[in-house]
């Protein structure tokens, strides 16, 4: 007897079946919750309070304060409520399940950690979508009032509900760290705001942005909300998901769109592509390397079952710190071979300046991996972000303490004795490259201190880096062996 299944049409009155069950539970909580309730209630309120008093203060003409008013109070309400109210209640999306213990809860169910992330982003998101929705006819009624561009106005409140999908990953994925941290960066990306708001109110910027422009800006939004949700997701994840996978192949795939771009595209295009993604080609190497080592058959039969290409792979994206210094090698040579054929093949800039460019490049990567070896000699310490800011701190303390004692009428790259011993230390060493003249030997000097700053990294961690990926090879071996084991038994089985 079949066992036959009936599907029934959806009606209409409730989410559908299709719908994941993650962004159905987040938007009915979120929907009836009172934060989003007074929020909706204040902005509806906010809206008509402003165009009352954009009205009242119209004179015979139809101008005078009244456009003051309509312009300068209705735009940062609805940035407020969309780019900052709703998108930052993701800042207890992660942690409040954690406190209340129902994560564990949610894991036990089919959902991955990947579609836990999402649905919590989505139902964010469509919050945010109820609310400019409810935005659009105070943005109609504007147009009456004259001198007022509906289009653009449209196209700015898109823009808003774009940054508010960002913000919204930005906060679930701080979400996942401590209480003081998200509140420090919180408050340090209040000048983005700012920022941002500034953007949205000079029509004359705007209007200088090309098509181009904005598909590259759409690109970049996509993009970051993309490896927000990813951060997130690694940090709720079981251990068996390799996550370093996603991470780094991205990571990969944004150096070779450099060296695509720094080939093909135009050079403004070009190093706008760079300077947009630069944080990301940063963050990427530096999570890599502050990674515990994971010793998994599973993952290793993953890349096994491709052969050569698979096994040579594994080496790059396989978690764990070993991996990561290789994966930041890697990502250290796709930048500099980019930056270098945009500075001198493409843009065509004196040799000098090729050389500065190449400098910054190289002291960027050795920035990275320096504090490496705090990290793996620290075995015990439990966050490891700890040693390696602190690390970092000690550069910037010493870079601080040359400027003091720097003479006040001399220039960095004619006084000798106070930038050289900074070499050793590629931030300071970064520092003083950024805050003086584009002097091509202080140039060269910092590029050859950053050869050699990795070099010695990289000698320094070379026994238990030796030791990590011996361990990965292991597990390739028997993950192969596994492998021929079971394609042998398949075989036999077909023989009998």
């Amino acid at each position: 007897m079949t066992r036959t299944t009936h599907k029934t049409a959806w009606r209409g009155d409730d989410f559908p079946p299709w719908l994941s069950p993650m962004v159905v539970k987040e938007l009915r909580q979120g929907v009836q919750s009172g934060a989003f309730a007074w929020t909706f209630v204040a902005l509806q309120v906010a809206m008509f309070l402003a165009l009352s008093f954009g009205v009242l203060d119209f004179d015979a003409t139809g101008r005078g304060p009244g456009t003051f008013t309509l312009q300068y109070f209705f735009w940062p309400i609805v940035a407020a409520a969309v780019l900052v109210i709703i998108p930052l209640r993701g800042l207890g999306a992660i942690s409040g399940e954690q406190a209340d213990g129902k994560l564990d809860l949610v894991r036990l169910t089919r959902l991955s950690a990947t579609s836990i992330v999402l649905g919590k982003w989505l139902a964010i998101v469509a919050q945010g979508a109820l609310l400019v929705t409810a935005i659009l006819p105070y943005v109609v009624l504007r147009y009456f009032f004259g001198n007022i561009n509906v289009v653009g106005d449209l196209v700015t409140i898109g823009w808003l509900f774009a940054g508010s999908m960002v913000v919204a990953a930005a906060a679930i994925a701080l979400s996942t760290r401590a209480r003081g941290l998200r509140i420090a960066i919180a408050v340090l990306a209040l000048p983005l705001f700012v920022s941002f708001m500034e953007l949205l109110d000079n029509p004359g910027g705007r209007s200088m942005m090309g098509p181009g422009s904005w598909v590259g800006l759409l690109a970049a939004v996509a993009l970051y909300t993309a490896v927000l949700l990813e951060y997130s997701a690694a940090k709720i994840a079981p251990i068996a998901e390799n996550h370093a996978l996603r991470q780094r192949s991205l990571a990969l795939a944004i150096g070779l769109v450099w060296l695509l771009v720094a080939a093909f595209a135009a050079t403004p295009t070009a190093i706008l592509t760079i300077l947009i993604t630069l944080p990301l080609v940063i963050a990427f190497p530096i999570g890599a390397i502050l990674e515990q080592p994971v010793h998994l058959r599973s993952q290793a039969a993953a890349f096994a079952r491709f052969g050569l290409p698979g096994r040579l792979a594994a080496w790059v994206l396989t978690p764990g710190w070993a991996t990561g210094l290789v994966f930041a090698v890697v990502m250290m040579a796709l930048g500099l071979s980019a930056w270098w054929w945009v500075a001198d093949v493409r843009y065509g800039v004196p040799r000098g300046e090729t050389v500065w460019v190449m400098a910054f490049g190289g002291l960027l990567g050795a920035t990275v991996v320096f504090p490496l070896p705090a990290v793996v000699w620290l075995p015990r310490v439990r966050n490891r972000l700890l040693p390696y800011v602190l690390v970092q701190l000690v550069c910037l303390l010493a870079f601080a303490y040359a400027s003091a004692m720097k003479p006040f009428s001399t220039a960095w790259e004619s006084w000798w004795e106070g930038w050289m011993w900074l070499l050793p230390l590629p931030l300071a060493s970064l520092s003083c490259l950024l805050t003086s003249g584009r002097s091509g030997a202080m140039a060269l000097a910092c590029l050859m201190a950053s050869i050699a700053v990795t070099v010695v990294v990289f000698l320094v961690v070379l026994r238990p880096w030796l030791r990590e990926m011996r361990t990965t090879g292991q597990l390739l071996a028997e993950a192969r062996a596994a492998r021929a084991r079971r394609a042998g038994a398949v075989d036999r089985g077909a023989t009998a």
